[in-house]
């Protein structure tokens, strides 16, 4: 579970347009469940935005933002765990350690991303003494009261502020990894840390720290003023090198071998292992989800090509016949009016180009239903689980099979050469 405060400049402020994007009524199958809580009216949730309004309207001395935007993001594997009784807790958790157990709010749960995340709006100002009450140090007592939460109702451990600095990933890196349900490159680096800083202990200059990284496909590069961990097979995913560890930080490094140098490339050794952001949740289904969606998305590339294709063929047709109209001993009304028929006739013909690539798309939605990593393993979990059973079933007869011992045969024994004896 992470937690994430959405930040707002005060002039983007606006809570009925966070409030509707988390009820966001012309997107069922996006929204689980929404509520409110702090108002007078208990049963219309629209009435309710409109007291929170007024209420924000009163004060009229604040001049930052009057709206707290709450992002939680809970992990795939937590979906059967959480119920719509735990959400509500969890909400009413994470406003008293904010202090703001007083005020209006808005709250819902989506279901559109590979994870159940829960948006909450809070009106910072107090409802009865219209103060704006700004949280203070909330980042420390979120994370805090996030790893509490994993460990009253068993959900997957996140990484937090409460390990060391440099053992722990960044706030994208485990954005990603709690999206995507996939291992970020930090997390890969980490996972192999301490073997890696055994192998540069024994390093005494530069090329040595590159070999050392290379054999796990892992570069490292100067990035403004420090350095940075560079994923050899996508030069994009980094990773700070003094957060991976304090010993890799630019000073110590360059104290201990002196200043940078790049690697010298005599000979290409294959790296041992390979970043692949394999998937953090073991389940038989994830390798045909991955496969479904590069199907999906080879297809709508596909689609995309021969649109843009279509549309380039028609701009060009159009421009050339305009060309020529301009070439032809007309009257200015003549021209002008044939000038207004193959504007209206390549208008038309775009549209009919982005109506039937429109259809493709709803076909191609239609025979790939699934939205994420999360809605496929809901609508597939009884498969997953005949599929762990005969994985289960299978295991016995691999061992028995494995254990088996080989047969003696009697010419192995009677004609076996003595020992010490030799043609």
């Amino acid at each position: 579970m992470i937690s994430k405060h959405v930040e707002c400049d005060a002039a983007n402020d606006s809570y009925r347009r966070l409030a509707e994007y988390i009820d966001a009524d012309h997107e069922q199958d996006k929204v689980l469940q929404s509520w409110f809580s702090g108002c007078f009216t208990e049963d219309d949730y629209d009435i309710a935005v409109s007291e929170v309004l007024a209420t924000q309207a009163m004060n009229t001395t604040a001049k930052e933002e009057k709206t707290y935007h709450l992002l939680v993001s809970f992990r795939p594997e937590d979906a059967d765990k959480l119920t719509p009784d735990i959400f509500r807790e969890i909400e009413k958790r994470f406003a008293l350690v904010l202090g703001l157990q007083d005020h209006q709010r808005h709250c819902g749960v989506h279901q559109n991303t590979d994870n159940l995340h829960l948006h909450v709006a809070y009106n910072l100002i107090h409802p009865e003494t219209l103060n704006r009450i700004e949280p203070y140090r909330d980042y420390w007592k979120r994370d805090k009261l996030c790893r509490e939460l994993e460990q009253e109702y068993g959900l997957a451990v996140d990484h937090g502020i409460e390990q060391k600095k440099e053992h722990r990933l960044s706030d994208r890196a485990a954005s990603m990894e709690a999206f995507s349900g996939k291992q970020s490159f930090a997390g890969y680096c980490l996972e192999r840390r301490e073997a890696i800083l055994a192998a540069v202990a024994r390093a005494t200059n530069w090329e040595y720290v590159h070999q050392a990284l290379a054999k796990y496909d892992i570069g490292i590069k100067p990035h403004g003023n420090g350095l940075v961990l560079q994923a050899a097979n996508n030069p994009k995913l980094n990773f700070k090198a003094s957060a991976f560890d304090r010993s890799f930080s630019k000073s110590k490094l360059e104290t201990r071998f002196g200043p940078y140098r790049k690697k010298i490339i005599i000979r290409s050794t294959p790296a041992q292992e390979t970043y692949q952001a394999k998937p953090l949740q073991k389940s038989p289904l994830f390798e045909e989800y991955i496969k479904l969606c590069n199907e999906k998305r080879a297809i709508s590339a596909s689609i995309r090509e021969e649109k843009q294709k279509q549309l380039a063929d028609i701009k060009s047709k159009w421009k050339a016949k305009r060309a020529d109209i301009n070439f032809m001993a007309l009257t200015k009304k003549d021209r002008y009016g044939l000038m207004a028929y193959t504007y209206r006739q390549e208008k038309e013909q775009r549209q009919r180009i982005m109506d039937t690539a429109q259809c493709r798309y709803i076909d191609l939605k239609k025979r790939f239903p699934y939205k994420s990593w999360q809605d496929f393993y809901h609508q597939n979990k009884q498969r997953e689980q005949v599929l762990n059973s005969e994985q289960q079933q299978q295991k016995p007869l691999e061992q028995a099979q494995q254990t088996v011992a080989k047969p003696v045969y009697r010419w192995q024994t009677q004609y076996a050469p003595s020992k010490g004896l030799s043609r």
